[in-house]
């Protein structure tokens, strides 16, 4: 397993490259993209979702949170979130953006003053949503707490242990309550010399 060392250097020097060949970064991009995509299936991202995933948005959001350091609204530094000021669907409609490439090349789109950043609640209390605290960089229902079911509470309890001496070796052995009956041995080899005794 590499060190976290060897991978910030490995993306430090990845970075670089990108930086110093846009070109070249663009071509790999189209050669992998759209319909020569190995999960192309006839384009059925919606416009907004496909918008959100392009690197530019990510660059835009980082900068918007960068720029402000704090939530607009409360003044929390955890959990960041870069907000429209004017929705990005108005954006699309307004300047008639039907594909990726348009949304590229649109200077509105990524004006940071079009941005705020505001904390995950403030941001859900703005849009109407209900705020549930992030897990793994997903907002998800906090886990209901699972009663544990220990001894008697457990419906497959079956009374515990209980020591037994065996009747050929004098060791003193733990059996399940269930097995009193059946077990009367430490080890196969004091039964088989029990059984010998018994004919």
């Amino acid at each position: 397993m590499r060190t976290a060392e060897s991978r910030a250097k490995t993306s430090a020097a990845l970075k670089a490259w990108c930086a110093a060949n846009p070109g070249k970064v663009r071509e790999r991009a189209a050669k992998n993209s759209g319909e020569n995509n190995y999960r192309w299936n006839g384009g059925s991202s919606r416009l907004n979702t496909a918008i959100r995933r392009l690197n530019e948005h990510r660059r835009w959001m980082d900068a918007v949170v960068r720029r402000d350091g704090k939530c607009s609204v409360c003044g929390a530094d955890a959990d960041l979130e870069a907000h429209h000021v004017k929705p990005l669907a108005e954006i699309v409609k307004e300047y008639g953006i039907t594909t990726s490439e348009q949304a590229r090349e649109c200077a509105e789109l990524w004006d940071l003053s079009n941005g705020v950043t505001l904390c995950e609640r403030c941001h859900c209390e703005h849009h109407g949503r209900k705020y549930t605290p992030t897990g793994n960089g997903r907002r998800k229902q906090p886990r209901k707490v699972r009663r544990t079911m220990v001894g008697t509470a457990n419906p497959n309890y079956q009374g515990g242990t209980v020591s037994l001496t065996c009747p050929q070796c004098g060791t003193v052995f733990q059996v399940k309550q269930a097995e009193v009956g059946k077990r009367k041995c430490c080890s196969r080899r004091c039964l088989g010399e029990n059984q010998r005794k018994a004919v």
